[in-house]
């Protein structure tokens, strides 16, 4: 243990974590509240058939009627498989995939941490070098593999 004028540093590791938990509070916060960055969810029953609402701030961006009770998978890219996606009408799974993004240009294409394609258009106030956090909700009625049917784009940094 390092020693400073005969006492152990152990303060020396509490004084840099509370700076570096402060600093990501103060990161993460705009205007005095903090970024949320992951979509909520409600599942209710409404005559006979699940009703799934996914929300963004408060606000619905997508919202499905199944007729089993879904469980929602929240997957990142690098573990979402085919198998998984092809498989999810038969177990009522509705999948939300997590993808990193970085827009590339100004024309505000972008790239994952997969390096697949992600058009970032819709999202407003980024430029080159721009990270985001999306989420894209897999449609659970169907298995088709590009059965994206909600979505919903955080700037993580702009």
């Amino acid at each position: 243990m390092i020693k400073m004028r005969g006492r152990p540093a152990w303060w020396m590791v509490i004084l840099v974590f509370v700076l570096a938990v402060s600093t990501v509070n103060v990161a993460d916060a705009r205007d005095g509240k903090e970024i949320q960055t992951k979509p909520t969810y409600s599942i209710k029953k409404v005559a006979g058939k699940y009703d799934t609402s996914f929300r963004k701030n408060g606000r619905i961006f997508y919202s499905v009627k199944t007729k089993k009770k879904p469980v929602v998978k929240f997957v990142s890219t690098r573990k979402l498989t085919a198998e998984m996606i092809e498989h999810r009408k038969s177990k009522a799974i509705i999948y939300v995939e997590i993808d990193n993004g970085t827009v590339l240009n100004r024309k505000k294409d972008g790239i994952d941490e997969m390096g697949y394609y992600v058009c970032y258009k819709r999202v407003r106030g980024i430029r080159k070098g721009s990270k985001i956090l999306s989420y894209f909700v897999y449609d659970p009625n169907n298995n088709y593999i590009d059965g994206i049917e909600g979505r919903c784009d955080y700037v993580i940094r702009k």
